[in-house]
């Protein structure tokens, strides 16, 4: 008899807690967001020139199908919708939809917090944590300079770059622990992982060249070992929606009237070869100690590779002619640094216990969390020239 006493009771206590949890990720997104919604808007008003007012500039000019100029045009799609359903200008609704990203992008690394049994209040915690880490930039701040020959994980005068962080995160969470680690190939999750893929391609293809690459060897590795069913899975969910949206985008920016083309040419956009070898530790310090200390999981191997490749496409690869300095290449590699730091902070949170190595981490973590704080200050208070 006693069971049926105390089953309500546990019902109750599991509803209570998934009340908690739901109340705590509705605070967790809004403050997350307008934390990182404020750092943009200050971005926009004390600059009247940067990446944010060209795409600001490109959405306005957007009131058809006609004048769509780029082959990723989501954000403008999309600000044009908020500015539409809102009382909002241009640059207010640019600030809150940047924001927006971060506070989604937030709750995607809570749930996977929470995957890891790390408390609901702790998670946001350690996710406000991953989203503001950046580059240590302290032997270059006297300058100053705290972006030029870095890899920096948030560019807060792109609009687009948000956007495929937002991509990135959610393909990764979903290739890795869904398809990959749990093989799970239900339709939902092919189809959902397609259509990640096709938004990822229209918001900006940064993410999607290096990870095609990445997820094709993993595919690799399942049809050597005749995982077919694996293989297809893969290849519906991300090789063939990618690879058609990407080679029609290709075309659309390389095609035989236009005037610019990707190019082999080493170090034509990180000029200085010496520097950038210098400052790269900088950038990967905390992921380096976390894999020192922890070793590889399967998870943090694949952010390795992936950022390996994308570090290599920033290096070597660049684009002819007028495209040349936009360093269009160095995005997948900042997209790379990200992924690694979710990939780190989301190992160290669910190790957390006294020992030596987990407080190295922490320390490690800690410098990359000051410097972002700092880097986020700096993009809200001062004009970019001053301290780039």
């Amino acid at each position: 008899m006693r069971p049926k006493a105390i089953a309500p009771m546990e019902g109750e206590g599991s509803r209570l807690l998934i009340t908690r949890a739901h109340v705590t990720d509705a605070v967790g997104i809004v403050c997350t967001s307008a934390v990182f919604a404020l750092v943009f808007w200050r971005r926009i008003a004390i600059n009247s020139v940067s990446d944010l007012h060209a795409h600001i500039d490109y959405a306005r000019r957007i009131s058809s199908v006609q004048d769509i100029e780029s082959p990723h045009f989501l954000f403008q799609l999309i600000l044009n919708a908020v500015v539409a359903a809102f009382p909002v200008s241009y640059e207010g609704g640019t600030a809150a939809i940047l924001g927006v990203c971060y506070g989604a992008m937030g709750l995607l690394i809570v749930r996977e917090l929470r995957k890891l049994r790390v408390t609901s209040g702790e998670s946001w915690g350690w996710s406000l944590a991953i989203l503001f880490a950046s580059h240590v930039f302290l032997p270059t701040l006297a300058v100053p300079n705290l972006y030029y020959g870095y890899l920096v994980p948030t560019a807060y005068h792109n609009p687009t770059q948000q956007l495929n962080k937002l991509f990135a995160l959610a393909i990764w969470l979903l290739w890795s622990r869904r398809l990959v680690e749990a093989q799970d190939r239900r339709p939902r999750v092919v189809a959902g992982l397609a259509a990640l893929c096709i938004g990822s391609a229209l918001a900006k293809p940064s993410f999607l060249i290096a990870f095609l690459p990445v997820s094709g060897l993993v595919a690799l590795r399942d049809l050597l070992r005749r995982h077919f069913a694996a293989v297809i899975a893969c290849a519906l969910a991300i090789a063939v929606p990618t690879v058609l949206v990407l080679l029609v985008q290709a075309a659309a920016t390389y095609g035989a009237t236009a005037k610019s083309g990707v190019i082999l040419s080493p170090f034509a956009v990180f000029t200085r070869p010496g520097e950038f070898v210098l400052k790269l530790p900088l950038t990967l310090a905390f992921p380096l100690v976390v894999t020192v200390a922890y070793g590889f999981s399967f998870r943090l191997r694949m952010a390795w590779l992936y950022a390996a490749c994308a570090i290599a496409y920033a290096v070597l690869l660049a684009e002819s002619g007028s495209r040349l300095n936009q360093g269009n290449f160095a995005w997948t590699a900042q997209t790379g640094i990200f992924l690694l730091y979710a990939e780190a902070g989301l190992l160290i949170a669910s190790h957390r216990d006294a020992s030596i190595r987990w407080k190295i981490c922490a320390g490690a973590f800690a410098v990359h969390i000051v410097s972002g704080l700092i880097y986020a200050g700096a993009n809200a208070m001062f004009p970019g020239p001053t301290f780039l």
